[in-house]
């Protein structure tokens, strides 16, 4: 059983970390128009990082309600099972979701010779910093939390 929630959780969170894609490809589409060299290029992206945290609990909490109107409903009905499913996808996700947001950045403006993407990456991980990681990360796994709760009470209320 912990097995099987576990990659629940890594699929939900496999989904997730298109959420990072899609907000690196469009801070990378900004920071091409906005900006130019490998510090102001990061700069500009990193502004769009705590976009990636806000679309990624709500896409986790959207995943959760359909999963409670479908058949998947079954996997929340323990909390230790829901815990487990929702804090693997938060994790997993969120850190997979950054490495997706930092590549994706970094590569539009590459694709288009403004700035080497490497030159970019490496420009990138100061200007998102450690603290905004963490943030986003703790956000996301209380979210996560939260919902796992308020998912297993909500099945034991339906009749």
């Amino acid at each position: 059983m912990i097995g099987q929630n576990l990659k629940i959780g890594l699929q939900k969170g496999v989904i997730l970390l298109f959420v990072g894609l899609a907000v690196g490809v469009f801070a990378g589409w900004v920071s091409l128009i906005t900006a130019e060299g490998a510090e102001a290029l990061a700069a500009s992206a990193a502004r769009f990082y705590p976009l990636f945290g806000l679309a990624f609990v709500g896409i986790l909490i959207l995943q959760v309600y359909f999963d409670l109107r479908g058949s998947a409903r079954i996997n929340y009905q323990r909390l230790g099972s829901a815990l487990l499913i929702l804090l693997t996808a938060a994790l997993s996700g969120v850190i997979g979701g950054t490495v997706f947001f930092i590549g994706a950045a970094a590569q539009i403006p590459a694709v288009f010779g403004q700035e080497k993407a490497a030159d970019t990456v490496l420009a990138l991980y100061p200007a998102i910093g450690l603290d905004s990681f963490l943030i986003v990360l703790i956000i996301s796994l209380l979210v996560a939390l939260f919902t796992a709760i308020f998912a297993q009470r909500q099945l034991r209320n339906d009749p």
